[in-house]
């Protein structure tokens, strides 16, 4: 389904947990992980990106496989969405056991992601995404920001279910040696037939395909961004430090194949291994022992990005300085040398 993050409060996360507390047709209390005791399969999952939520399985029975088939449709398309299943996963206030007194803000989705957050590599690298990608669901904490997950309540919830897991705004997928034939009846009997056409629903992937960059958030090219966080516990220095940039954000280079493929091989060449240029001025060179969260080419969104950086770092005004000076130079002299052409062919 896509599921565009219009904000930080983690509504397309929480809605992916929720969806699996019971549905129509097996209003038990956790089908989900109910059938992982149950089911042969090799992989069960849920997932929510910053543009869409997905729902994974695979077996290798057949029987098994529709079983899996049946419990997935009727728990996105048709869940109980109650509230105090949203109140357990999403967030909800509490007395603290040790303290009577005292009362805590708790729940699966809230209590995950403030651990998710406490790490500095995440934290650096939602905060690129923020100050590079202004304006988009990109920019936003697709997981949730728990002050913002506060902000949630079971009535949004249950409208943006209705409008986003509709089948006008769905992909569904099979692989595998099993008949189709048989997977779209299924699908058409426990779900599809249920449906009318939604132009809401439809229209929802215009929301990611019309996506702009807001330029005039967006810092200028020599700005400085920096933010705070905890240190990282396997460093001896916690500074970090990436020099990073949106490549494009015309339509016709987002939706081009070509320009992605050309860019994940640049990145691979620049970045990957010992005999790597950037690898060489940064790692081999020890300015810095690793690379820093954002580091390569990203075309995961509609807006891809290419980054360098370094972590391990002092972080303040003159190692980021070593760092950035290293970085150029290696980059100016590849822009007149060229690349290994025997790496390139590999």
């Amino acid at each position: 389904f896509r599921t565009p993050a219009v904000d930080s409060t983690g509504l397309p996360h929480i809605l992916e947990h929720t969806v699996l507390c019971g549905s129509e047709r097996f209003p038990v209390r956790d089908p989900f992980f109910n059938m992982t005791k149950r089911s042969l399969n090799t992989f069960m999952n849920a997932l929510t990106a910053s543009d869409h939520t997905m729902y994974p399985f695979a077996t290798r029975n057949e029987q098994d496989f529709e079983n899996l088939m049946k419990v997935y449709l009727d728990a996105v398309f048709f869940p109980n969405l109650e509230r105090m299943d949203f109140l357990q996963e999403g967030h909800r206030l509490e007395r603290d056991p040790d303290e009577p007194s005292r009362i805590l803000r708790t729940g699966v989705v809230y209590n995950e992601m403030k651990g998710t957050l406490g790490s500095a590599s995440t934290i650096f690298y939602n905060k690129l995404q923020e100050v590079q990608l202004p304006g988009t669901q990109y920019a936003n904490i697709s997981g949730g920001d728990p002050p913002h997950i506060a902000e949630l309540t079971h009535e949004r919830l249950v409208e943006f279910h209705k409008q986003h897991y509709h089948p006008s705004n769905a992909l569904l997928f099979t692989y595998g040696d099993l008949p189709l034939e048989r997977h779209l009846a299924l699908v058409d009997e426990w779900a599809l037939s249920r449906f009318e056409f939604s132009q809401a629903a439809f229209e929802v992937h215009k929301a990611i395909s019309d996506s702009r960059v807001d330029v005039a958030q967006r810092p200028g090219m020599n700005h400085v961004v920096r933010v705070k966080g905890p240190p990282e516990p396997m460093l001896d220095k916690h500074g970090m430090y990436c020099l990073s940039r949106v490549l494009s954000d015309e339509a016709a280079h987002r939706q081009n194949e070509y320009d992605r493929m050309v860019g994940r091989i640049l990145s691979t060449l620049l970045l990957d291994g010992p005999s790597a240029p950037l690898y060489t001025a940064l790692i081999d060179s020890q300015v810095a022992p690793d690379f820093s969260p954002g580091t390569g080419y990203d075309g995961s969104s509609l807006h891809p990005t290419f980054g360098i950086g370094a972590q391990g770092i002092a972080g303040d005004d003159a190692s980021i300085e070593v760092v950035k000076t290293a970085l150029l130079n290696s980059l100016r002299e590849i822009a007149v040398n060229g690349l290994d052409e025997r790496r390139v062919e590999a």
